[in-house]
């Protein structure tokens, strides 16, 4: 995999408020409601009576994540904290660059994503990368986050080295 290849990959990561607007929609499948979820989050003044504004404009992207609520929101949410941050991180990039549609701007947007991408994926080595989208790619199919326990964790070390044994 060359870094032009796992740069590229990070670009398969949807904007911040589509990963919200389908964590919201999990979130209310399992009957909660936003003023549930906002608090949650932290996303709701104390003496605020709704937070149906906040999720509303995070769902039309008109409003930006702020940094401090990534966490809370992809936990409260169900999604996966690396992939908001990441997206939260492009997003905001995007928006300090690109102030109007013109190509030069679009470009050195690419330019600048090009560079950050390729860093970011440096948190772990090739085959490591490997190993963590196939766990994501059966996350994805399955829509549920795979939290194994000690034995699974187990089972997997012994697969690992029966392959690579010598």
């Amino acid at each position: 995999m060359t870094d032009n290849n796992r740069a590229l990959m990070l670009g398969d990561i949807p904007p911040v408020h589509q990963l919200i607007d389908k964590g919201l929609d999990t979130a209310k499948a399992k009957g909660l409601s936003l003023n549930e979820i906002a608090r949650m989050c932290g996303m709701i003044k104390p003496n605020s009576k709704s937070a149906s504004p906040i999720f509303s404009m995070l769902r039309r992207g008109t409003m930006r994540l702020p940094l401090d609520r990534v966490i809370a929101v992809a936990d409260n949410l169900n999604i996966d904290r690396r992939l908001l941050l990441i997206s939260q991180l492009r997003d905001s990039l995007q928006l300090t660059i690109v102030k109007t549609d013109s190509p030069s701007e679009k470009a050195e947007f690419e330019r600048v994503w090009k560079a950050v991408s390729a860093i970011l994926m440096y948190t772990h080595t090739e085959s490591e990368a490997l190993l963590v989208n196939a766990i994501r790619e059966v996350e994805q199919e399955l829509d549920q986050k795979i939290e194994p326990d000690e034995e699974t964790i187990g089972q997997f070390k012994e697969l690992l080295r029966d392959q690579y044994a010598l």
